[in-house]
């Protein structure tokens, strides 16, 4: 799995890089337990997003996951201003802008979130860049998987 991880991380960073963002990190939902979780990232300031547990449905990533579909919190959202007050890793990253991407592998589901610490706005190009990345890395982890159960 190290090398997963090594892989995802390079895959985060260089998300950052092209959509000149400031963090980037992906969440999971933890089997055997009902619980969301970031997991890595890129950018961070500090390591308080390990920290952050969410029930399914609550917070940014769990909200992505219920509705299955990317949000965006930034300039064109009325109350994103006030709206990231309610969500942790908004507060914990300082973010003020983000684009969150649900992805799936098999039975668990995740999200990649790419954000901005400054008032902005992603462009289409960038949001199409950042679910397509969300799809390699979900593939990449079911390959992995596999080869882990002998598949």
């Amino acid at each position: 799995m190290e090398n997963v991880q090594s892989y995802i991380e390079v895959e985060l960073e260089c998300l950052r890089d092209l959509t000149t963002s400031d963090f980037s990190a992906m969440a999971f939902m933890e089997s055997g337990e009902y619980r969301i979780r970031w997991k890595y990232a890129s950018g961070n300031g500090n390591e308080r997003y390990k920290q952050i547990m969410l029930k399914p449905g609550s917070g940014l990533a769990g909200i992505v996951i219920r509705i299955g579909r990317p949000v965006m919190l930034d300039m064109n959202v009325p109350d994103a201003q006030s709206m990231r007050y309610e969500y942790p890793i908004m507060l914990t990253e300082h973010l003020q802008a983000v684009v969150a991407v649900p992805f799936m592998f098999d039975e668990t589901q995740g999200v990649l979130l790419v954000g901005s610490r400054s008032m902005r706005t992603y462009s289409v190009h960038e949001i199409e860049l950042i679910v397509s990345t969300a799809e390699r890395l979900a593939l990449l982890i079911k390959h992995k998987e596999l080869q882990d159960h002998g598949l």
